[in-house]
């Protein structure tokens, strides 16, 4: 069973906040719209080697990436701040408007230059990504397509995502504890989705993204495998910004 690691004693960890994701997967009059808002977080490796530390001395190595002149190896740890499913039937307006008040109160916290907004394009999205982008900023808006190809690719600042390669990818970070969620049901229920999420392949040879059990729905695995694959792979480094959780969020 695939399960996420939450975070015990988020105050104690030491980390340098890269900025803010937004994951979204659409949804229709059967399915949810999934949000999911990520703060993305540096973190050391090699935990063991500094837990002698005082807090503000690792946070000091991570954001200068040395110790006593050596380098030290750092990665990206993504911790849930919004994990929700809006409900049934909401309008497309209505989902650029929650993400409008969203925006706002992140803006009021943070400045909100490096939160980013990645909605799944595919089939009937680019309407609402051309509308959020409008109410926002549209350098903020990240359209993704997924694809049934083999390489990811930016085609005129639109990413195109092999549903294989954001399937795998997701699942080597949960499993190596670099996904954090709440404990809430929202969160339990993906991890849930988790846990029977698996790739199909179509007698075709193409690929089908989805759960092993009819009827489960995987919106919340897809909104977080958006947000986490665009910041992975997204091309211009971001500066750090004021950490969501020394905010009281």
């Amino acid at each position: 069973m695939v399960t996420a690691h939450p975070e015990t004693n988020e105050a104690a960890v030491a980390a340098a906040s890269q900025g803010l994701v937004c994951g979204v997967d659409l949804g229709s009059k059967q399915d949810y719209t999934a949000i999911m808002l990520l703060e993305v977080e540096k973190r050391l490796t090699d935990v063991e080697r500094f837990t002698h530390l005082p807090l503000e001395a690792r946070e000091h190595i991570i954001r200068n990436g040395q110790y006593k002149g050596q380098g030290v190896k750092r990665e990206n740890h993504f911790v849930a701040r919004i994990v929700k499913r809006l409900p049934l039937g909401t309008t497309y307006p209505d989902v650029v408007n929650y993400l409008k008040n969203v925006d706002r109160q992140l803006a009021a916290r943070t400045g909100g230059d490096d939160v980013f907004y990645v909605v799944d394009a595919t089939g009937l999205g680019q309407p609402v990504v051309d509308y959020l982008g409008r109410e926002i900023e549209p350098a903020r808006v990240k359209a993704v397509y997924i694809t049934a190809g083999r390489d990811a690719s930016f085609d005129k600042g639109e990413l195109h995502v092999p549903k294989q390669e954001l399937v795998s990818m997701l699942q080597v970070m949960i499993q190596t504890g670099r996904i954090h969620l709440p404990r809430t049901q929202e969160a339990m229920a993906m991890q849930d989705e988790l846990s029977n999420f698996e790739l199909k392949v179509r007698t075709t040879g193409t690929l089908e993204l989805g759960a092993l059990r009819t009827g489960t729905h995987d919106d919340l695995v897809n909104a977080l495998g958006l947000a986490v694959f665009y910041w992975q792979n997204r091309r211009i480094p971001r500066h750090r910004i004021i950490s969501m959780r020394r905010l009281g969020q």
